[in-house]
């Protein structure tokens, strides 16, 4: 059969992969119709399967022949690019789920190096390097070895109250963008003290936190967690969320975790200064100004809401009706982790009847 017999039948062949979403066939037989053919519209129909496909290095290739012909490739080339980004995150979520960390570090950064800095990329990139076993060595390594403190806690527990005083000792640098532990090995050097607010999966890997960092850990009352609202969300945290931190935390201290300090949402906002004292007792650290006056600290990111302590918030549990109805079936859901919360750390729970 001669090739311009044979052009037609490979053309119906490439649509009917093409319709049935069989990429890596479409690419094969679009990439002989336009060898054939040299037509442009071939072109980009051989440059949708490869990158459907996967198959960026040939990609590339197609548009320097699309190039070649006069083709304007701006719009093809961003559709190439944010296909190549989303194939890449993709692979690095699934590496990072089946704890291949190290492969995650280097995909990250072959990642940014194509894509640019992004937040997505630096939140991974700490969260890959804390799930390392190599992690604590490289804490050791760093020049500069300043008191690490990881203020951790279910989010509405407190975090964001307490990372915001933690401004108030001296020579103690602050992070308050929420971060995985791998943060510390970019913190600034020349301070005592470093202390960075957890991301909201930190839990997954606390257990496995190197003992090189101190773990400042805040905790309330989980009626008040589950009531509590963020921004127009109301009952942000759901059972299943806050159940998981438990659990992450229960691990924490079943280990016996050294360089480790409580602090209870209700004594913070009751006593702060008490428990700033603990804290600086517990790491060493001077007091600049005392935790009850943090608001007048104006160079937070949360300044323009900050307002003096109060204990309204405790017990605010009980003037959401909402929960109130729901609490028979959160404990149905989670009430073995509840009771045991509950005996830890000096709460009542409602009894139902």
């Amino acid at each position: 059969m001669t090739a311009e017999r044979r052009a037609p039948d490979l053309l119906q062949k490439a649509l009917a992969e093409t319709s049935g979403k069989n990429w890596r066939a479409a690419s094969r037989l679009w990439s002989l119709v336009a060898a054939q053919t040299g037509q442009a519209n071939h072109l980009v129909r051989l440059l949708t399967a490869q990158v459907l496909a996967g198959q960026f290095t040939s990609a590339e290739a197609t548009l320097r022949r699309l190039e070649a012909l006069g083709t304007d490739t701006t719009e093809l080339r961003e559709r190439a690019d944010r296909a190549r980004g989303a194939r890449a995150r993709d692979a690095i979520v699934r590496m990072l789920a089946e704890g291949s960390f190290e492969a995650a570090l280097t995909e990250l950064d072959a990642y940014e190096r194509f894509a640019g800095p992004s937040a997505w990329v630096t939140i991974r990139r700490d969260g890959a390097l804390a799930s390392c076993g190599t992690f604590a060595d490289r804490l050791r390594a760093l020049p500069d070895q300043p008191t690490r403190i990881y203020v951790c806690g279910c989010g509405r527990s407190g975090t964001t109250l307490l990372i915001d005083q933690m401004a108030c000792f001296s020579r103690l640098f602050v992070d308050y963008a929420e971060s995985h532990a791998g943060a510390f090995v970019r913190a600034p050097a020349g301070y005592e003290a470093v202390a960075i607010k957890r991301s909201s999966t930190a839990y997954e890997f606390l257990p496995g936190l190197p003992t090189e960092i101190g773990l400042l850990y805040i905790v309330r009352h989980p009626y008040d967690v589950m009531a509590s609202k963020l921004g127009e969300k109301d009952r942000y945290i759901k059972p299943d969320r806050w159940r998981n931190e438990a659990a992450a935390l229960a691990a924490v201290l079943a280990s016996g975790r050294p360089n480790m300090m409580l602090v209870r949402y209700e004594d913070l906002v009751s006593d702060p200064d008490g428990v700033q004292a603990r804290i600086a007792q517990q790491w060493g650290l001077t007091i600049g100004l005392p935790f009850s006056r943090f608001h007048e600290i104006a160079d937070t990111p949360h300044a323009h809401v900050a307002r003096p302590v109060d204990q309204a918030s405790i017990g605010a549990w009980r003037r959401h009706a909402g929960l109130i109805q729901d609490l028979d079936a959160v404990h149905a859901e989670i009430g073995a982790e509840l009771e045991w919360f509950a005996r830890r750390f000096g709460y009542e729970l409602r009894r139902s009847g």
